[in-house]
């Protein structure tokens, strides 16, 4: 402020706001990023205004303010369309996806997403590409139909939730295996992601009878999430709990399809599972850091440890005379 250093202002004010949001005082962060948005268009900071508008759309979003937020994100998009950072104008569509399908517009938010797998593509990003994939996975068990992908080159015609979400686990493996050990941040972050998508790929298979590799799967989830936990802090619940007949997503979208009703099982509510209304990217690129992620708050408020997931696994098993599966599972 002394020196007169606007830029540096702008900066200080967006990492000062990311710092908050991550802290949950959302007021407070709001009014930060408001003067950091304020400043990049004093100075004619293009780049500047697109990443901050973007933080700010997620943070309205955080704050249950979703039309306000669609606007701060489309503004950052055709800001990002008007200096050609393509990259970035994929991340903000992928936040709009997601804040688009927490409003149930599942139309809108497969479109979004669509439209930022395919710009992550174009410039190479592969943790966008995994993340797009995922979320359309999602969208694809919400709506309880295959997804169609008539404009994207190179990509099937129609894709199935379970094919999504597995192109979505084999980025996420491509990414830890060539990840550079030392960056505990980012393995953690992709263990997490990693970890969405095979809670994920558990609804799927249940949705489809296919009980005994979903219960492997539990037991891979279980270590995915464990792996990133400091084991001083691990809390003991998990907000995948069991349901008398139903597999279903949050309980939000359409009524589960006759097909899902006959699938007795676990009722993984994996709530909005990779950060629904925020980008990580994001906030690194604003100078501040990530706040945490709807895991991050699930592992906060409770991620049971592998013999809870062995003990449910085990009750479905029999549940359904499972007599392979539950010997597994007593062996493991």
């Amino acid at each position: 402020v002394e020196i007169g250093d606007r830029a540096g202002q702008g900066r200080l004010h967006a990492v000062l706001g990311s710092a908050l949001q991550s802290l949950g005082r959302h007021e407070e962060a709001e009014e930060h990023i408001r003067q950091s948005v304020v400043i990049a268009e004093e100075i004619k900071d293009l780049a500047g205004k697109a990443r901050v508008l973007g933080v700010y759309g997620s943070l309205l979003s955080a704050l249950k303010r979703p039309k306000e937020a669609r606007e701060k994100l489309e503004q950052s998009i055709d800001v990002c369309q008007q200096i050609g950072d393509v990259a970035g104008e994929g991340r903000v569509n992928g936040i709009l996806g997601t804040v688009l399908q927490s409003c149930k517009l599942y139309g809108e938010s497969v479109t979004k997403q669509t439209r930022a797998l395919y710009l992550a593509r174009e410039v190479g990003d592969m943790s966008s590409m995994a993340k797009a994939n995922f979320r359309l996975a999602m969208l694809s068990v919400l709506l309880d139909r295959p997804l169609q992908f008539d404009d994207l080159p190179d990509t099937q015609t129609t894709m199935t939730a379970e094919q999504l979400c597995q192109t979505s686990l084999d980025l996420f493996g491509q990414l830890r295996a060539e990840l550079d050990p030392r960056n505990t941040d980012m393995r953690m972050s992709i263990l997490e992601q990693e970890g969405c998508s095979l809670q994920l790929m558990q609804v799927i298979l249940a949705n489809q009878h296919c009980y005994v590799d979903a219960f492997h799967l539990a037991d891979r989830s279980s270590i995915r999430m464990s792996m990133r936990v400091p084991r001083d802090s691990r809390p003991r619940k998990i907000k995948a709990v069991r349901s008398s007949r139903v597999v279903r997503l949050r309980g939000n979208g359409p009524k589960p399809s006759s097909h899902s009703k006959r699938a007795k099982g676990l009722d993984w509510n994996i709530s909005s599972a990779l950060p629904e209304n925020t980008d990580d990217d994001l906030h690194r690129n604003s100078g501040g850091p990530p706040p945490h992620s709807a895991l991050s708050s699930q592992s906060r408020h409770g991620l049971e440890d592998a013999l809870q997931y062995h003990n449910e696994s085990l009750t479905v098993a029999r549940q359904h005379c499972d007599r392979v599966s539950e010997g597994r599972i007593l062996a493991n």
